[in-house]
Parts: C-alpha cells; sequence; structure tokens
C-alpha cells in the first residue's frame, strides 16, 4: 500500500474535551441551524453541529445510549449529535450541519476504482438523516451514500449500525485530478447521532491490491 497523503486529523480534542474547530482545510457549515451563535438560542453549544470530541468522553457524557459501542472509533472522532444538542432550548427549526474535507489528489485513480472506507456510528430515528457527496474539479455534487430512519425507505439505516466499518464507491470519473467530500446530518432534532472516524480514500490498483490516496490520521 502507497500512502500518498493524509486527508484528516482530529487532532483538536484532547481527553475530556471536544471542539469546534474542524481539522485544518476542513469547513463545517451551520448556516441552516436557526439561532446559531446566541447561548440562548443555539441548544447545547458543544453539540451545535459537527463538533470533535474524545470518543470515550463522548459517550460517558452523553449518558451511553449505546454510544459505547462505537469501538472502531479511536482518540478524537467527529460527531453530529442531536439528541444532545437539544437537551437546552434553542431556536425552533432542526438541526442541518455539512462537514466539508479539504481538497485532496484523485489524479492517480483510474475512473471508477475510486472508495472510501471509514467507520461509522448511527443511531435512526425518524425523521434524522444523513448523506455523503463527493464533488470532482469544483463540478457538481453527487450523493454517493445516504442513511434515513424510516424503515420503509430505500436508504433505510437500522439500529444495528453504531459500529460499522463501510466501504462506499465513489465513482470518480475519468480525468478527475482533485475532489472534496461533504459529510450531512439534518432534518433532525432529539434524535440520535452520527459520528465518523479513520477515512481513507483507496484506489484499486491494476494488480488486484490498493493504492491508498487519503488517510486518516486519529487525534488523542
Amino acid at each position: 500500500v502507497q500512502e500518498q497523503a493524509i486527508l484528516l486529523g482530529f487532532g483538536g480534542a484532547k481527553d475530556a474535551v471536544v471542539t469546534k474547530t474542524a481539522p485544518a482545510g476542513w469547513v463545517v457549515d451551520n448556516s441552516g441551524m436557526n439561532g446559531l451563535g446566541d447561548p440562548a438560542t443555539d441548544g447545547v453549544v458543544e453539540w451545535a453541529g459537527w463538533s470533535f470530541a474524545n470518543r470515550e468522553w463522548w459517550s460517558s457524557t452523553a449518558g451511553d445510549q449505546t454510544r459505547t459501542q462505537f469501538k472502531k472509533g479511536t482518540g478524537t472522532v467527529a460527531i453530529a449529535d442531536s439528541d444532545e444538542w437539544d437537551d437546552v432550548t434553542h431556536a425552533a427549526g432542526d438541526m442541518r450541519t455539512l462537514m466539508t474535507t479539504k481538497e485532496f489528489d484523485v489524479a492517480t485513480a483510474p475512473a471508477g476504482t475510486a472508495y472510501l472506507k471509514f467507520n461509522s456510528s448511527w443511531r435512526p430515528e425518524e425523521p434524522q438523516k444523513a448523506n455523503i457527496t463527493v464533488k470532482y474539479d469544483g463540478g457538481a455534487e453527487v450523493e454517493v451514500l445516504r442513511f434515513e430512519s424510516i424503515n420503509s425507505s430505500p436508504y433505510y439505516k437500522d439500529d444495528s449500525s453504531v459500529n460499522d466499518t463501510l466501504v462506499i464507491p465513489l465513482n470518480n470519473p475519468a480525468g478527475a485530478k482533485k475532489a472534496v467530500l461533504t459529510f450531512g446530518y439534518f432534518e433532525t432534532r432529539n434524535n440520535w447521532w452520527w459520528a465518523v472516524d479513520n477515512l481513507a480514500v483507496v484506489s484499486e490498483s491494476a494488480g488486484g491490491g490498493e493504492i491508498k490516496l487519503t488517510a486518516s490520521k486519529t487525534g488523542t
């Protein structure tokens, strides 16, 4: 495996600490949340949108509720937790938070060979939803993953999903050079959470192995 770049470093949060500061080059967009920025209207400030926290600290201070089962999350993880956010009064409306990676290189990946691998913790409750989109070379966003909480939905992600490893095709087109990923968590208020960690983008090599295009670097 050839490592070519580091994509993600959730290194901002130390033991028993949560931070709202995203990794360098990443952007968290909470513009879809009403009342943000005013402690009187934005709910539990630490959990208003995507946050970065020590996984064990998060699961213990949030009252467990199966959060401790996210054993594949190590050190600092990225967390969107509407259940915790809603524990304090906030402005009317749901949580809608987007987390976008810094741009990374996919030029060495042949068309259709790039995949996202990551660890994920999700508990469904209506109407909570989540998705991942990819954008190549500044083009249109394309959805590559979607979770929904209604069990009749084709995108339903069930309640046994608190400690997953997922592999998602990114469908990279021929000639693509750069990409960004966006993790969305939306239409949720006092539902549950989505947490992610250990992200890596890989490409299948001609010999059947993998070339690691980008990789996560977990914080402490």
